[in-house]
């Protein structure tokens, strides 16, 4: 995207602040690569008992810039956590749900989103879930503290500092005995959640979660009514409240329909705006495929042996065994994976009897 002038190099995707659970900033701090940016962060006022969560302030800032469809354009919503020397993330091995499935475009298309998207919901909802259970495990009940997040809805736009942080009366209500004590909390929560590694998920199917619905609720009404339709409505905000085995069960669906293929079915043929090119711009990586399938703004790297194959629909073709048992077909990889990624991004169209 910064390549396509599309997002600026200063930004990049981390125009975003995230939700880092609790043990993960403790693995952060574990880490000498990581722990002076989670340390200044969290001396700073922008770390809560579940994790590095954005003031209220903040959160609007960035919903209004994204109403401004300033994604990855403006520096002044940059993610915190980003080195702005390196326009590295700081914290990468420790980022978040949003952060490990956001992609800028997706191989399957629609299929592809939809697919990436189920998997943010899932590992999303597990961070949350062990994010309290550690909490409880700690001695800090997660139900007391989402009750008293609750109730500081009703000031909502008191509760950031004038430098975009949590203001301080809100931190000590909200961290109570550990005001103070962040970091050792983080590190505590890390600790825990490693002895258990083997079976968190498990774990986390079994902690009932506690949703701050009146604070959301009360955040949202906080944004200019102009910008409000840019806010993420997540179901968590509806009051439904998602469960893991259903997350689990959808991902499962959204997985198989991937791949999906219709064998023995229509003629497939390669769409008319399609172009099967050389890849000779002058900012190709070395190792990058040398095609590309060009279908308006849309492109798609295709492998020499790809292009070779794809090739083969410029006449109409069946999916089929003597299909993908063609000399061309056995030359790919994964000759099923190559046919799903071309009709769900609209390279191979149905021909019409």
């Amino acid at each position: 995207m910064v390549r396509r002038n599309e997002y600026r190099s200063d930004c990049q995707c981390c125009t975003y602040y995230p939700e880092v659970p609790n043990f993960l900033l403790g693995m952060a701090l574990n880490d000498p690569d990581s722990t002076e940016v989670v340390e200044r962060l969290v001396h700073a006022g922008h770390g809560l008992p579940t994790g590095f969560v954005p003031s209220p302030r903040k959160y609007v800032d960035a919903v209004v810039a994204y109403s401004r469809d300033d994604f990855g354009k403006d520096p002044d919503i940059v993610c915190p956590f980003m080195d702005r020397d390196t326009n590295n993330c700081g914290i990468y091995l420790y980022r978040n749900a949003v952060c490990t499935t956001f992609f800028c475009h997706y191989e399957h298309s629609e299929a592809g989103e939809r697919y990436w998207v189920g998997i943010q919901e899932l590992v999303g909802h597990v961070e949350i879930a062990l994010s309290q259970w550690l909490m409880d495990a700690l001695g800090f009940p997660s139900e007391d503290y989402i009750a008293r997040l609750n109730g500081l809805g009703s000031r909502v736009t008191e509760l950031s500092a004038s430098d975009g942080s949590w203001s301080e009366k809100a931190r000590r209500e909200l961290w109570g005995d550990w005001f103070g004590r962040e970091v050792e909390f983080y590190r505590s929560c890390a600790r825990k959640a490693s002895l258990r590694e083997n079976d968190l998920f498990a774990q986390a199917i079994a902690q009932p979660v506690n949703l701050p619905l009146q604070y959301e609720a009360a955040l949202r009404d906080s944004i200019p009514e102009t910008a409000r339709a840019a806010a993420p409505l997540l179901p968590e905000s509806t009051g439904k409240v998602l469960q893991l085995e259903d997350l689990w069960y959808k991902l499962q669906l959204l997985e198989r329909q991937l791949w999906e293929l219709p064998f023995n079915t229509n003629a497939f043929s390669l769409a008319p705006d399609v172009e099967i090119v050389r890849d000779e711009r002058p900012f190709r990586l070395i190792d990058e495929p040398p095609f590309l399938a060009l279908r308006g703004d849309d492109e798609l790297a295709l492998s020499r042996s790809e292009a070779l194959a794809i090739r083969l629909f410029e006449t109409a073709r069946v999916l089929n065994e003597e299909l993908l048992n063609s000399t061309e077909f056995l030359a790919l990889s994964d000759s099923r994976a190559s046919l799903a990624r071309w009709l769900r991004r609209g390279i191979l169209v149905t021909v019409e009897p």
